[in-house]
């Protein structure tokens, strides 16, 4: 007895699909962001590169890298819109890049100005306490620690980042 015609196909060729990032994503430089793939078929390692000028020049992030459909990278400089990731087999077929640009950002920061160390505050007075900032920052919490960091205790757990607070 037969089941009916049938046909040999051959298996199709791998390929590498990058997930994240992907496009329109804001990482920032100096933390650590999971870079993601999907491969189809037998992919043992691949490489992973950087653009930040949409293609035009690669830096190589690392290389040899066994194919766990991730990678942690620590996001590096300099700052750009025009960010894409290419993930490739060692030889460097089959690849696939990031599906648009995405961004790389400073790192927001804070810098407490005053009181910024050897003030002496009384209980029941006002200070105002002032910092600058960099980055994009819509609000912050002010704390306090009367050990040396061991503990804080918050004053205000959202104010404008306005680059200064009365305390009373």
């Amino acid at each position: 007895m037969s089941n009916g015609p049938f046909s040999i196909v051959p298996p199709a060729p791998p390929a590498i699909v990058v997930t994240s990032p992907n496009g329109s994503e804001q990482l920032l430089i100096g933390l650590e962001y999971e870079i993601t793939w999907t491969t189809y078929g037998n992919i043992d390692e691949v490489n992973l590169e950087y653009s930040t000028d949409n293609g035009d020049t690669w830096e190589t992030i690392a290389e040899y890298v066994p194919n766990m459909d991730s990678f942690q990278w620590i996001v590096s400089a300099p700052q750009s819109e025009n960010c894409l990731i290419r993930v490739s087999e060692i030889d460097g077929e089959p690849y696939d890049v990031s599906n648009e640009v995405f961004a790389v950002v400073p790192a927001p920061t804070i810098t407490v100005t005053s009181p910024n160390g050897g003030e002496t505050l009384e209980a029941g007075s006002s200070h105002n306490i002032t910092w600058n900032s960099t980055g994009s920052l819509d609000c912050i919490r002010v704390e306090y620690s009367q050990d040396n960091g061991e503990t804080w205790t918050i004053i205000i757990d959202s104010a404008p980042n306005n680059g200064n607070y009365q305390w009373n």
